[in-house]
């Protein structure tokens, strides 16, 4: 989400707890985790995303600045384990210790599950520096006008997506 939800009265730890053994029953494993068991499992994530403990007994992004929102985004993430994640502008209001950060998160969480896809929706191309695309598109007005490797994001930072929107007409 670009803009996650306040949920005050929500604890992190009991949140989290909950869409993990949500999305266990969905799975082939259908074992419900003791609380020592998920926190043994949960730790390691907050490391990787560089959360510290102590938020897990903070409100659902009450307080949170926009940084720890799009990583507490990402270790929902990590703990869900999808396939495919559409990520809407993780990079957005996060400073370059926050991405270095989402981005890290992101590399180990593919390098882990070598079968997941990211598609990440972006209007900044910091975000692309720490993670190379297999493939980029540009969408303006609900088509893609233009799809390429990386090597044409040098273009797009130079000329702006204008020169693409006159393209599409």
């Amino acid at each position: 989400m670009q803009h996650p939800v306040e949920i005050s009265g929500l604890a992190v730890l009991s949140f989290l707890k909950e869409i993990s053994a949500i999305a266990l029953k969905k799975t082939e494993i259908v074992k419900t985790e003791t609380m020592p068991e998920f926190l043994d499992r949960l730790k390691p994530l907050l490391a990787v995303v560089g959360l510290p403990e102590t938020i897990l007994t903070r409100f659902v992004n009450v307080g949170f600045s926009g940084g720890e929102k799009k990583r507490f985004e990402l270790l929902q993430m990590l703990l869900l384990q999808p396939k495919l994640a559409i990520l809407d502008e993780i990079d957005s209001g996060v400073d370059v210790d926050g991405l270095k950060m989402i981005a890290n998160g992101l590399l180990w969480y593919k390098h882990n599950n070598p079968q997941a896809s990211f598609l990440i929706v972006t209007h900044y191309r910091r975000i692309l520096e720490f993670i190379k695309p297999d493939v980029v598109h540009v969408l303006i007005d609900g088509s893609i006008v233009r799809t390429g490797g990386s090597e044409f994001l040098d273009d797009i930072e130079a000329r702006g997506y204008g020169s693409y929107a006159k393209r599409s007409e």
